[in-house]
């Protein structure tokens, strides 16, 4: 399900956006994507974690309530994009492109970035350290990644360090990362909008 909501949007930018900046974009996204990928997929093949740290991308069922975990954890987040409080830089607002713009923004960044934070980072430093460290780590190399997005915005960083706590640790609950997409492309579509 991953590869639908990220790769294939990812591929279409880099195939139909004529934008530079934008199918550069695209592609650092790709290569970001494959170390969830490959880590995934050795998970798959020959699972190491532990039972406490045991992770898939959509958990082991409960399916509604991890999604309604993850509408409950974007609402204060949604609430201050709707303040204005932040919005997605400049960068990521194409122009005539709005289209690619909102499959990006709200699809595939979403995806590739839970995977990457939460299921990679958050649960592999959990594995070894536990929860508290997992959650903080990722969260902090979140909130270093957009750093760029916020143009150095301490305010939204910090924001962007608390959503991360949020969402990684109700991952770490449902042991799943599909609360953390759901919370994830709420955020962001209301960010785009």
């Amino acid at each position: 399900m991953s590869v639908i909501l990220a790769f294939l949007p990812l591929t279409w930018v880099l195939i139909v956006i004529p934008d530079m900046d934008l199918k550069f974009f695209a592609m650092a996204y790709l290569i970001l994507f494959s170390a969830p990928s490959i880590v995934s997929g050795i998970e798959i093949l020959d699972p190491v974690k532990s039972r406490g740290v045991a992770v898939v991308s959509f958990g082991y069922g409960a399916f509604l309530k991890q999604m309604l975990m993850g509408l409950l954890a974007a609402i204060p987040f949604v609430y201050l994009c709707s303040l204005n409080i932040y919005k997605i830089s400049a960068l990521f607002q194409i122009e005539g492109a709005y289209a690619a713009t909102a499959i990006l923004s709200v699809l595939a960044v979403p995806v590739v970035e839970e995977e990457l934070f939460r299921d990679v980072v958050g649960f592999s430093v959990a594995e070894k350290l536990g929860w508290v460290p997992g959650a903080l780590f990722s969260s902090a190399l979140f909130a270093l990644f957009h750093s760029y997005v916020y143009s150095l915005s301490l305010h939204l960083m910090l924001l962007s360090f608390a959503f991360g706590v949020v969402v990684q640790i109700i991952d770490y609950k449902y042991k799943s990362v599909l609360p953390g997409y759901i919370a994830h492309i709420l955020v962001n579509a209301s960010a785009v909008l």
